[in-house]
């Protein structure tokens, strides 16, 4: 018997905070054979990562497509522009589940579907290759996508269709009532606003405009700020701020290690470990202003601050 590649789409999912969660999925099936899923992070995924969701979407995606159980989970981060030309690889984890139960747990926006508590161990492109019985070497887009479906205007209620309506979370009328200057969005739950340029591995921006501040930083995990990311002190804006920074490059470099639970969301614990004294030494003596920290002093900070081997 021989190996049938039967799903591959993109799967929208509620992140810790919002809606607007998106991944890869793809599913290849063979008689006799537990299901084999490959979960790839999107490049355009601002929200929830699909490993501190794993346990969620792993569940969504069982019900939904009515697949056997215990099955194969993959999960895969694909990697783009800077990374490449950092020199950093794709990422290939085997994810087991403590069981694979689907069951209904209440979240922080309502209840939602999960099955047990998931671990990581290394797999690599090869071995994910004779798991699935094609290539996998080469990154290219999902081969289908489901329809955007309706919602309705977060200011109005009026129910949205258009997908860029939809994406906005409000139609056009309302949305030029609420405008933001280009490159600039709504972080979702937070005060702070999000700078879609530039890249954050290019630089860190920290800028204060009025009475709301600014970054380039996505909000990974939540753990001593529901409100959002601060500077200039050593509070637990601030705290958040470093915290999320240092998740950040230890993801990029490929780290893996144990997890910790945050308030929202799951960080390592290595980045736990780390994120006061990056806040005390980069964060707090920013500006009140703001200003910029470059990627390279970050990732130059860590490698003298850790033992962490992938840093080494």
């Amino acid at each position: 018997m021989t190996v049938e590649n039967t799903h591959d789409y993109v799967h929208q999912y509620r992140g810790y905070w919002s809606e607007g969660g998106r991944c890869r999925i793809r599913i290849y099936r063979e008689e006799g054979s537990a299901p084999v899923v490959i979960c790839s992070e999107l490049p355009d995924n601002r929200n929830t990562s699909i490993t501190n969701m794993a346990e969620y979407i792993a569940a969504e995606v069982i019900r939904e497509q009515d697949l056997e159980v215990p099955l194969v989970w993959i999960e895969h981060y694909p990697r783009h522009e800077p990374q490449l030309r950092a020199g950093l690889k794709e990422e290939w984890d085997l994810v087991s589940f403590s069981d694979y139960e689907v069951r209904e747990v209440q979240g922080r926006s309502g209840p939602r579907a999960r099955i047990g508590t998931p671990d990581w161990k290394p797999l690599g492109w090869e071995k994910a290759e004779e798991l699935v019985g094609e290539s996998l070497a080469a990154w290219e887009p999902p081969a289908t996508a489901p329809s955007t479906p309706a919602s309705e205007c977060r200011e109005c209620g009026r129910t949205l269709s258009h997908p860029a309506s939809v994406e906005r979370g409000m139609g056009p009328v309302c949305a030029s009532r609420n405008a933001l200057p280009p490159g600039v969005e709504e972080a979702d739950g937070f005060s702070d606003l999000f700078l879609t340029e530039p890249n954050y591995r290019e630089e860190i921006l920290l800028v204060r405009d009025g009475s709301r501040v600014h970054t380039n930083v996505p909000h990974l995990v939540t753990h001593h700020s529901p409100d959002g990311y601060e500077w200039g002190y050593g509070g637990s804006g601030p705290a958040d701020l470093a915290l999320n920074v240092v998740e950040a490059a230890l993801r990029d470099l490929g780290h893996k290690g144990p997890l910790v639970e945050c308030w929202q969301g799951r960080c390592f614990r290595e980045a736990y470990q780390l994120h006061q004294d990056f806040k005390r030494e980069l964060i707090a003596g920013v500006p009140h202003s703001g200003g910029s920290i470059s990627w390279g002093s970050v990732l130059e900070w860590m490698r003298e601050s850790t033992e962490v081997g992938a840093l080494r």
